[in-house]
């Protein structure tokens, strides 16, 4: 039994969760009042998650039951890397608090001090399945999302992403596997471990890196600029990647020349701007050889062809092609703002008065993520998980 050094003498005990794509046996550390489920959710580069049931006190002190993601971090301080967007994800969840976004709900560690932090728990609310599960599911059942519903899944997006804004923030993985869709139709962004404050020129930021977001659905500029040459503009292209595939079931770019090629087919050439600005001599020749010789394609046609939401009518095809040429521009000065996007006629009809959500007390988060040693990170880590202090929770309508 370890204790729980952040709540008390709340005791914790090793139980096996099976790791859904490897059947590997994962060892969590449960904390007492939880239930782990046998099989976890999820997993990625830099975790796991499983889900369990436990309790938290709501805004008037009684003890509710609610469902929790747990993610434990892989070999948590074996890379400043990784201890860097731990920190970040950390910070961002316990300042950020919007309907659209994840919540988080404890913070704990079996470590007793610094130098055994190995293993760090992050638990959050369990909102529902993920965007890329209805997908599938979609694909194996030929159970369509109705058309009414697409566009209240971008706007949920789109809101979360103005919060974000608001707070300072960069998102950087947007994808159908880091939003989630509760019971009551409300898509939620859940998934905060690339996200990052924006950099201002006083700051004590680390540099951008390239090395974010799902290839499918990164911004050109992320994955052919030199590193840190992207800003919000970039999660903005997400978004029309995410709504072309809600369209069509299919990912809208697979790699590097897919994503060339059906861009100069879709939107027309690649500007030369563009091109002058790639990192890859490879790529500014690729580029420029497709400028020449890639036939493009109308897009109101390919979409049409490749469109499998039935109940579609005309006029929102129209609206959403145009939306989706607003977002998915090579040029990202050109593309659309998180603010006009919420007002444009694919998310406010016409008949509908677009009314945008008080983000005026909105606190930017301001944290320090200069480079450290591992010794450095596992003191700010742990420090981190000692001082964290729990908000009430509100269930979500």
């Amino acid at each position: 039994m370890a204790v729980l050094i952040n709540q008390g003498n709340r005791p914790l005990r090793t139980v096996a969760v099976r790791a859904r794509n490897t059947n590997e046996m994962i060892e969590f550390h449960q904390p007492e009042g939880y239930d782990f489920c046998s099989i976890s959710i999820g997993s990625g580069t830099y975790g796991i998650v499983a889900r369990a049931n436990g309790s938290h006190l709501d805004q008037s002190g009684n003890r509710i039951s609610i469902e929790l993601a747990v993610k434990k971090f892989r070999a948590t301080t074996d890379a400043t890397r990784f201890a860097t967007l731990i920190y970040r994800e950390l910070k961002l969840l316990q300042h950020l608090d919007h309907p659209n976004i994840s919540r988080i709900v404890d913070l704990y560690t079996p470590a007793q001090c610094p130098d055994q932090l190995d293993q760090i728990y992050l638990v959050t609310e369990y909102v529902g399945s993920t965007l890329d599960k209805h997908l599938i599911d979609q694909n194996e059942t030929n159970h369509r999302l109705p058309a009414t519903i697409i566009p209240n899944i971008i706007r949920d997006t789109l809101r979360a992403l103005q919060y974000l804004e608001a707070a300072n923030v960069l998102h950087r993985d947007l994808s159908p596997s880091n939003l989630a869709i509760n019971n009551s139709g409300k898509t939620v962004l859940i998934d905060f471990g690339l996200a990052r404050t924006a950099k201002t020129e006083s700051d004590q930021l680390s540099p951008y890196t390239a090395n974010v977001c799902t290839f499918s659905y990164a911004a050109p500029e992320i994955n052919f600029w030199h590193e840190g040459q992207y800003d919000r503009e970039a999660d903005i292209w997400s978004v029309g990647c995410i709504l072309a595939e809600l369209v069509t079931w299919e990912t809208l770019f697979k790699d590097a020349r897919s994503k060339i090629i059906q861009s100069i087919e879709l939107f027309g050439p690649i500007p030369p701007e563009f091109i002058q600005k790639a990192r890859e001599e490879s790529h500014k020749k690729y580029m420029r050889d497709k400028n020449g010789t890639t036939a493009g394609v109308n897009m109101t046609e390919y979409f049409a062809r490749s469109c499998k939401v039935p109940d579609l009518t005309v006029m929102q095809f129209i609206v959403v092609i145009d939306f989706l040429e607003e977002c998915l521009k090579f040029n990202p000065d050109s593309r659309i703002t998180i603010n006009n996007a919420l007002r444009h006629p694919f998310l406010t009809p016409p008949h509908q008065i677009y009314v945008p959500e008080d983000h005026s007390q909105v606190q930017p988060l301001v944290y320090n993520d200069s480079a450290r040693s591992i010794e450095q990170w596992e003191e700010t880590l742990f420090d981190e998980i000692q001082n964290f202090s729990a908000r009430s929770y509100t269930p979500r309508p």
